[in-house]
């Protein structure tokens, strides 16, 4: 039984694939188009996944290999990497039948079709635990607004909180993007094999579970940013009120002041 090791890297927000492909198909067969991935090596199992939430797979992983996947790619790159501080690995093991093991896959050959399974589902495992991190980063910065508002006797600026309204739309839109991708490939329908290996595969990283809890992170961040809001306009309000009684007050007693004297 043969081994090597694929890798998955979170090194940017996108990738344009539309770019990406017409660039690259001329240099490098393209094993696959959903998901995109060309072939580096067929015979060497060298292949290079890329997503278009920023996420690339390489199969066959050196570290030759990723330094030429990086240069390949990074002109389509949204945003330039710097440090690559979100990667993921898993040893592939050819030659015996299909399993799902704590860190590794045994599959009974790989080829193009094996690489959109196991890379895929990689590259969303790791473009889930980028989004985990960013709600929990709008999470914390709304909670410390509540904070403030709890300590406040008068309404505060509503722009830190117009700011992750903000931040999260945009983190909506970015999991609208991506949670096409989240769907079962039309590849493994025909293949008991590959169905078996995505099965098992994306019950091992979560991948169903996670999304849900993702999406119940966003419906309590929307939430709770709309009751503040709320309470935010109420103390707006109040205070307006305070300040026309104030007014009308004082305009009684300039006027009484005018009477008796």
């Amino acid at each position: 039984m043969t081994s090597f090791i694929i890798k998955a890297l979170d090194i940017s927000r996108s990738v344009d694939l539309s770019k990406a492909l017409s660039a690259l198909k001329t240099h490098y067969p393209v094993a696959s188009l959903d998901p995109l991935i060309f072939e580096l090596n067929a015979k060497e199992w060298k292949y290079f996944l890329v997503s278009r939430y920023g996420v690339i797979v390489i199969s066959n992983w050196s570290k030759e290999l990723e330094e030429k996947a990086l240069t390949l790619i990074s002109p389509f790159l949204d945003l330039p990497y710097k440090e690559i501080t979100e990667v993921d690995e898993l040893k592939v093991s050819v030659g015996g039948k299909v399993e799902v093991l704590f860190d590794e896959v045994i599959v009974p050959k790989f080829d193009e079709r094996y690489m959109a399974v196991i890379g895929n589902l990689m590259s969303q495992s790791l473009g889930l635990d980028s989004y985990e991190k960013k709600i929990e980063s709008l999470l914390a910065a709304l909670d410390k607004q509540i904070t403030k508002l709890e300590k406040s006797k008068f309404f505060l600026s509503v722009s830190p909180f117009i700011k992750n309204t903000i931040g999260m739309m945009r983190f909506e839109q970015e999991m609208i993007a991506s949670v096409g991708i989240l769907d079962k490939p039309d590849l493994v329908w025909d293949n008991k094999d590959l169905d078996n290996l995505y099965y098992k595969l994306s019950e091992n990283l979560e991948i169903s579970e996670r999304t849900k809890i993702l999406s119940i992170k966003i419906d309590t961040l929307r939430n709770n940013i709309k009751m503040v809001l709320d309470i935010l306009d109420a103390r707006k309000a109040n205070f307006l009120e305070w300040i026309i009684i104030i007014l009308i007050l004082t305009e009684i007693v300039i006027s009484v002041i005018e009477k008796i004297f």
